[in-house]
């Protein structure tokens, strides 16, 4: 779906940010931690077209390994983004997309908190054309949705979706919602995040769809589980989250691993 099958370790994260620009955040030793641990390939988010170089930069460093995403996050579009900088975004998009780097559109999608449901409409009209330009290429997507999953469900029926599918990042939805995107076609990821306070959300959402529907990931370095030590996130703890859905799906942690890895190659 998202990789090839190049390294030595089958293990993924499905979703993180490993090029993020703040200080202190140094993606080699991120990255050669990970490794370790056997995590050792990596799918990212992107957010704007400065977060996109970042990413190429890194991949470069990495090939077969730093896979890229290019898209227009919701949270950069409903906040900061200007008119002429979102125009010239999104015509640049599909050349961007044609990169051997890059493998999903993404981060798309909605984002209902305060801070960006004034810019709503101009949201839904961005994600609208982000999911055409990846209809049109046939890419995979990697969707953002913040207590907008209803109206998000709704665009991707009327837009539609590749057909090489695509993922709900960091999944904050309930059952029903998640029964509607697997649906759809889409499979479900879930970070540190979503287990939190507890995994009430995920396990109702699990006895909805299939086993096979789920994938990890570790929003790196967002999405910290209070239990993890460190400032932020990291795809070593990718381990963590695998145990943790494990729990739910009656699963081994090793298995967790190896088939959100394969998933991510079909």
């Amino acid at each position: 779906q998202f990789l090839g099958s190049q390294s030595v370790s089958r293990w993924a994260d499905s979703h993180c940010h490993l090029a993020d620009p703040r200080p202190g955040f140094d993606p080699d030793r991120v990255i050669a931690e990970a490794t370790r641990a056997g995590v050792s390939r990596f799918l990212q988010g992107g957010i704007h077209p400065e977060d996109w170089k970042r990413q190429f930069e890194l991949a470069a460093r990495y090939p077969g390994r730093v896979f890229c995403a290019c898209g227009l996050h919701p949270c950069w579009v409903g906040g900061t983004a200007g008119e002429v900088e979102l125009r010239e975004a999104l015509g640049s998009l599909p050349e961007e997309l044609a990169r051997p780097e890059v493998r999903g559109l993404g981060e798309l999608g909605l984002d209902g908190r305060p801070q960006y449901i004034g810019r709503m409409s101009l949201q839904e009209t961005v994600f609208r054309e982000q999911l055409r330009i990846a209809n049109s290429k046939n890419i995979p997507i990697i969707l953002h949705v913040v207590r907008e999953h209803a109206r998000a469900i709704q665009i991707l029926r009327e837009e539609g979706i590749p057909k090489r599918g695509g993922l709900v990042h960091s999944f904050s939805g309930g059952a029903q919602e998640a029964k509607r995107y697997v649906e759809l076609g889409l499979h479900l990821s879930v970070s540190g995040g979503n287990f939190r306070s507890d995994a009430r959300r995920v396990t109702e959402s699990a006895a909805k769809v299939p086993a096979e529907s789920w994938l990890v990931e570790t929003d790196s370095p967002d999405q910290k589980h209070p239990e993890w030590s460190g400032q932020w996130s990291e795809p070593a703890q990718l381990l963590d989250v695998a145990r943790r859905l494990g729990v739910v799906l009656g699963k081994k942690t090793e298995a967790i691993l190896t088939e959100s890895g394969d998933r991510l190659e079909r």
